[in-house]
């Protein structure tokens, strides 16, 4: 059981660490929390392509325990960093 759970933070942490020519954007979310689903919203009007991870054992696993956390080229962002840095694209 532990042993799955590392393969699947494991392979979680390969796919959002991939990097392309253009940056990788992963939100750090759960399913009920409205400021995710603002954040998510905004990012999706400005035609922005993002990862979703919202595995409870990921995030523990990154230290992530308030949510959203949007990852831009391997910077975190909590909400209100991450809501300017939309708002500004």
């Amino acid at each position: 059981m532990i042993y799955e759970k590392c393969i699947t933070i494991f392979l979680t942490l390969i796919i959002t660490n991939k990097k392309d020519d253009d940056n990788m954007i992963t939100i750090y979310t759960t399913e009920t929390c409205p400021k995710c689903k603002i954040l998510k919203k905004k990012l999706s009007s400005k035609g922005v392509d993002f990862e979703e991870i919202w595995d409870v054992d990921v995030l523990k696993s990154l230290d992530i325990f308030e949510v959203p956390v949007l990852e831009v080229d391997g910077k975190y962002l909590e909400f209100s960093e991450a809501n300017e840095w939309v708002n500004n694209l």
